[in-house]
């Protein structure tokens, strides 16, 4: 990071360093919650804790700006913690390693291994930078950082009412520095129970299959480039398998967050010693034709048969059903948005599935810029012909573009008089917090901005240096105009 510390956002790169530099995965947001609370009092801003472990910053005017509006800037501290198969990283200690790296032409800040955590590192640098910053003119800030974002927006549910006294918010959790976000999608999770009817019986021998490579991405902003799910991948080849050489279910077990394409899954069959030799034979032909198929999404897809002893399986009857349950349960995208230009409207993505004792429990994430409800209805269709249970929970808002805002207004001209264009104007396909926010605080303007992060929610992460300095300069600017409305 060395080669940052000259760059306009200077402060902005340290505070990012120093984030990194605690872990934060989803549910661990303690440590960071202190280090950030403290930082914000030596700097002689407010903060406070709520019930959840919320942050709440807040700045004074700069003399002579007491009566500007007061605007805050809002990013989630947590971050999904995933990494490469085989490398040794504790999420709970270890700092993420950060890197820069040029990527045809471009410098990028990278990690190594693992995700990067700039989804929302960054904008919780960026919040932090505008409200302990004495440099700025500005009238009254405020700064809300969440816990929780990644795993049900649990941390934004729960801010209370009457909290905040900004009438104007700025989420910094958007993804592209060309774009401005003025709607994103609501969501649920929806978990399958599907439970064997027979008890399983002793075999001969046992096939485990383990699929790894896969180039997953984030549910919401990458469903719709035709990636393969693994877990998807690994039932179809185990449907393949099962109805061909007879063979029977022991387990099948992959991905590790529902808002994540499951990047790694591996299923284990079971059956006599001559139909595991033949189904050996026929994975390599299943396997061809998956990186065939995926060759251009999917590169790296790998493979791995281990020939094992005999295993208790569940009978012939419940592994097909079982395994044509999974391979039935909607996901990808589902529809286009007609208003919005390649956005997605609703979409589903499993994410999750593990075997247990007497049971398999898969777990989507369904997603729409409108409703859930059609999807939940197809969902509902295929836990009862498989003769099994969906819950749903988790449900979140979706926020609905607004047909005016003054923030977006002042935001677009600004964008326009540096970049001699208007930046798109568009909804996004993931949840941010906004439309939760929305319905406690019905009056709020709300825009959602942010620099350049490509890989989101994978190892292949990375954050453009040139984009935080654009839109640092944007928000520098946005909060100038903000404050002469005075």
């Amino acid at each position: 990071m060395e080669r940052l510390h000259d760059l306009p956002s200077a402060s902005v790169w340290e505070l990012f360093q120093e984030i990194s530099s605690i872990p934060r995965a989803s549910g661990n947001e303690a440590a960071v919650s202190k280090w950030i609370a403290e930082y914000a009092a030596k700097r002689g801003a407010q903060c406070i804790a709520d019930q959840t472990g919320n942050l709440i910053i807040t700045a004074r005017a700069t003399p002579g700006y007491e009566n500007a509006p007061s605007l805050c800037f809002q990013a989630h501290m947590d971050m999904v913690a995933v990494q490469d198969p085989g490398h040794n990283h504790d999420f709970t200690s270890d700092p993420i390693a950060l890197s820069l790296k040029e990527i045809d032409g471009e410098l990028f800040v990278c990690a190594n291994h693992t995700t990067l955590g700039a989804d929302d590192g960054i904008g919780v640098a960026m919040a932090l930078a505008f409200v302990t910053d004495h440099d700025n003119r500005h009238g009254p800030l405020e700064a809300l950082l969440t816990v929780g974002e990644e795993v049900s927006m649990v941390g934004i549910k729960e801010v209370r009412d009457g909290l905040l006294r900004s009438k104007m918010m700025i989420n910094i959790d958007s993804e592209k520095d060309d774009e401005v976000i003025i709607g994103a999608a609501g969501g649920a999770d929806a978990e399958f129970t599907l439970k064997p009817t027979a008890e399983r019986k002793m075999t001969q021998a046992s096939l485990k299959i383990e699929l790894s490579g896969f180039t997953g991405g984030h549910s919401g902003i990458e469903i719709h480039f035709g990636r393969a799910n693994a877990i998807k991948s690994a039932a179809g080849l185990a449907q393949n398998l099962v109805e061909k050489f007879n063979l029977s279910l022991v387990s099948i077990d992959g991905g590790r967050f529902r808002n994540a394409i499951p990047i790694s899954a591996s299923v284990v069959l079971a059956g006599t010693e001559s139909e595991i030799s033949r189904a050996e034979g026929e994975v390599e032909i299943i396997i061809d034709e998956m990186k065939k198929k995926y060759s251009e999404t999917d590169p790296d897809i790998t493979v791995i048969t281990t020939r094992g002893a005999g295993q208790d399986a569940l009978s012939l009857k419940d592994s097909k059903n079982i395994i044509s349950a999974i391979c039935s349960i909607p996901d990808g995208v589902i529809s286009m948005n007609d208003r919005f230009e390649d956005t997605v409207e609703t979409s589903s993505n499993l994410g999750i599935i593990s075997t247990g004792a007497d049971q398999i429990t898969a777990v989507s994430l369904l997603r729409s810029l409108s409703s859930t409800e059609e999807l939940k209805k197809m969902m509902k269709k295929v836990a009862a012909l498989h003769s099994s249970e969906v819950a749903f929970s988790n449900d979140y808002a979706c926020w609905t573009p607004s047909p005016y805002s003054p923030l977006l207004k002042m935001y677009e001209k600004i964008y326009e008089d540096s970049n001699f264009r208007k930046p798109r104007v568009t909804a996004l396909h993931a949840g941010v917090e906004c439309g939760i926010l929305k319905e406690k605080y019905p009056e709020m303007d709300i825009i959602s901005i942010g620099p350049t992060i490509l890989g989101a929610h994978t190892t292949r992460e990375r954050l453009s240096v040139s984009s935080v300095e654009k839109i640092y300069g944007l928000l520098l600017e946005l909060l100038e105009e903000v404050s002469e409305q005075r």
